[in-house]
């Protein structure tokens, strides 16, 4: 079976997520309940953005 792997940079999705409940206006004691969530949907959307880049890239090729 051949199957595509791609690895996504998580490195810095925990400061992003907690700077962008900031924004929000959640209290910095609120965060730590929600956090890791609000993380985890910025992982996946930032590996959906690439995959669609990578085949925009492709059917423009």
């Amino acid at each position: 079976m051949d199957v595509a792997v791609n690895l996504v940079d998580e490195r810095l999705s925990s400061v992003t997520a907690h700077r962008n409940l900031h924004e929000a206006g959640m209290s910095s004691r609120n965060h730590r309940k929600v956090v890791d969530q609000v993380a985890a949907a910025g992982i996946l959307q930032h590996a959906i953005d690439m995959q669609k880049a990578r085949e925009r890239t492709l059917a423009a090729a």
